[in-house]
């Protein structure tokens, strides 16, 4: 996508990456170019964002995140791709407010040491195509809802 001096960075998405950041230990993350920069979203590693600015996928596989996933993710109202895995010592539940994510199609995060249930509230997401939560320590039932569209699914382990 071609970036013009119009297409910086969406305030609104602030926030929230700053709470993923910062909930996960930021500054020791392997790769974080750009991260907490005045640079545009466009420019920090592992985002791409939408021609408004708008952060749509995130991508911090095997990037060494450590600590919890933080509920501001679920304010990223255009994101459409989360590729957060392999990250191992990435705990704790998976946010219940990642249900208001309603553009998001992928939910990769396999591979970490994630805890709790899976929330309920990832059936409000009408968009979802894949979910990927293998090799995490979740437990419970797949919400109903979840199921409407989904193609790909991968629970084992």
């Amino acid at each position: 996508m071609t970036r013009t001096p119009t297409s910086l960075t969406a305030p609104q998405d602030l926030g929230p990456l700053a709470a993923l950041y910062n909930a996960t230990n930021g500054p020791e993350w392997y790769r974080r170019d750009n991260w907490m920069s005045d640079r545009p979203l466009y420019e920090w590693y592992g985002l791409e964002v939408n021609a408004d600015g708008r952060v749509v996928e995130i991508t911090l596989s095997g990037n060494g995140l450590e600590g919890t996933l933080p509920p501001e993710l679920g304010e990223l109202d255009q994101l459409k791709s989360i590729f957060i895995n392999g990250n191992e010592e990435l705990t704790g539940p998976i946010p219940p407010e990642l249900g208001r994510l309603t553009n998001l199609r992928e939910l990769t995060l396999d591979r970490n040491d994630l805890t709790g249930p899976i929330p309920h509230e990832l059936g409000n997401l009408p968009n979802l195509f894949g979910i990927y939560l293998e090799r995490n320590r979740l437990s419970g039932e797949i919400p109903p809802g979840l199921l409407r569209n989904l193609n790909r699914v991968k629970l084992g382990h």
